[in-house]
């Protein structure tokens, strides 16, 4: 591997304090995503080349102001707040990713929460809609590297066996959707047992895609 070397480095502010919360001093930003081209330079009047958003662990997005716009402190003005939690059935799930997807319709942000929430934020209005819950909630998620397939790990309730009341051992679902979030295709594997106390960070799962899309 190649050595690698610190060629630029920018810092920003972030100041979500004044945003309500219910527990405002475990907030942390979890998630940020860049949009090409959505920003607005307000001095000249010109699109600029990034906006940025950002997502916190208890359901915020924020749109920030481009920096031509913010002044020269290194902080960001939030262009607008959206409130995701409110939408859904289970609330008080940790979001976890933020994703911004082509819908062929429009663009949207994707939001995604442990309790197995999908919501999309319009990233111009900051308008949230809930596009549906995974009741037993999301062990990871990743969009292919086009953003076209979004691959899901979810938990499906344990088998019941009708004759004698027994129950099989709860199986992971694994499923593919597209971005009209039609899902693809679907399989039961099983679960992963985790080494330590499952709540720890080396118990969770994660997903890569390769590069090509062909394989996650």
């Amino acid at each position: 591997m190649r050595n690698l070397s610190l060629v630029g480095e920018r810092r920003r502010k972030v100041n979500l304090k004044d945003v309500a919360a219910s527990d405002k001093n475990n907030r942390r930003v979890v998630d940020m995503c860049e949009a090409e081209g959505d920003g607005i330079d307000f001095q000249s009047g010109s699109t600029s080349s990034t906006t940025r958003f950002i997502l916190t662990n208890d359901g915020i997005v924020a749109k920030l102001a481009d920096s031509s716009s913010a002044g020269d402190d290194d902080s960001n003005e939030m262009m607008w707040v959206a409130h995701l939690d409110p939408l859904c059935e289970q609330r008080g799930g940790e979001w976890f990713q933020l994703t911004q997807v082509d819908t062929g319709e429009e663009l949207v942000l994707c939001c995604l929460s442990r309790n197995g929430a999908i919501v999309t934020v319009n990233p111009q209005s900051g308008e949230a809609e809930l596009v549906g819950e995974f009741e037993h909630g999301l062990q990871a998620a990743s969009f292919s590297p086009d953003a076209e397939v979004l691959c899901l790990l979810t938990f499906s309730e344990p088998d019941e066996d009708e004759e004698d009341g027994n129950q099989e051992p709860k199986k992971s679902v694994l499923l593919l959707m597209n971005t009209q979030w039609e899902v693809l295709a679907e399989a039961k594997v099983e679960n992963h047992v985790p080494m330590d106390d499952s709540s720890s960070a080396d118990s969770a799962a994660f997903m890569c895609w390769r590069p090509d899309g062909s394989l996650v």
